[in-house]
């Protein structure tokens, strides 16, 4: 099982391997309030380019509220400095997401909805939705696997289609103890409705660490 899930995983990257090439290096805290409110703090470098070049360093802080076991919501703000020819250029960003979740045993499904406005210094400042189907399968209290995918829609820029990317994603987290787990993926960003369409090939590395 174990190894087909590692096929799964990889196989796109060798069938896509004409399209560019990514790494993500995530670490993410979490400090738990109480039951119903927690707070994340994560930083992240992202490469391109066939992961030669470095495209993105963000910081982001982030507040979730439970409203039952069913359905959350987040609000976050992220500081991001992207490579330019000329330098780094920073950016703000601020989201807001609403999460269902349906759970059934082994097997839960989430359904998010995101708010955000990227602010933007050199570019078209972005009001952006975002619609992602998740779903999460624990073969144990360790391990689990993931697949979602995610449609953007560009709401502020009335002279093309609203829908302009797709986001897929598939992984495995594992869970080393009860703080600290580590999650492995690979994501396919692609373009749409625009005349010079990119796709990006990504494996992410995330560390977790729960404060308390």
């Amino acid at each position: 099982m174990l190894r087909f899930l590692v096929a799964v995983l990889f196989f796109p990257i060798a069938f896509f391997s004409q399209d560019d090439f990514g790494i993500w290096s995530k670490a993410s805290f979490q400090y738990k309030l109480n039951k119903k409110i927690s707070f994340t703090s994560k930083s992240e470098i992202r490469t391109k380019e066939n992961a030669l070049r470095r495209n993105q360093l963000y910081t982001q802080l982030s507040g979730k509220y439970k409203i039952n076991k069913s359905f959350s919501v987040v609000m976050a703000y992220r500081v991001k400095s992207l490579q330019r020819e000329f330098g780094d250029e920073i950016q703000n960003r601020f989201h807001i997401d609403v999460t269902k979740r349906k759970k059934f045993d082994e097997l839960s499904f989430y359904l998010r909805s995101r708010m955000q406005y990227n602010i933007a210094r050199l570019d078209l400042n972005e009001l952006c939705e975002r619609f992602r189907l998740k779903a999460k399968y624990d073969f144990s209290k360790k391990l689990n696997y993931f697949i979602y995918h995610e449609i953007y829609l560009l709401l502020n820029n009335r002279e093309q289609n609203p829908y302009n990317k797709n986001r897929f994603g598939t992984g495995l987290e594992y869970n080393l103890n009860k703080s600290l787990s580590v999650e492995l993926k690979y994501l396919r960003i692609s373009d749409v409705n625009t005349s010079n369409p990119e796709t990006l090939n990504i494996i992410g590395v995330t560390v977790n660490h729960k404060l308390n």
